[in-house]
């Protein structure tokens, strides 16, 4: 069994998920949302989590906390350098 199936129940390949993906997106975008990638969706969740108290190995499978805060920890509140 597959998370997201073709309509005929097979897997899809990376250039028809792509297609699929891009599609979705589209409307997604028109509708006045945000575009975002297939990465953030498990960044975000792992964010969320993290918000919650949960650990790395809670939310991402991961052993060192380090590894989820360098690769999927998203705050909210983007921490930059100003533009000059």
């Amino acid at each position: 069994m597959w998370l997201i199936p073709t309509t005929r129940g097979q897997r899809y390949s990376i250039d028809g998920y792509g297609d699929l993906f891009a599609e979705v997106m589209k409307d997604w975008i028109a509708a006045g949302n945000e575009h975002f990638r297939p990465h953030d969706l498990r960044a975000g969740g792992a964010t969320k989590l993290l918000n919650e108290g949960h650990t790395a190995s809670d939310t991402t499978g991961h052993k060192l906390e380090s590894t989820l805060k360098r690769h999927y920890d998203r705050p909210a509140e983007r921490r930059g350098k100003p533009a000059a």
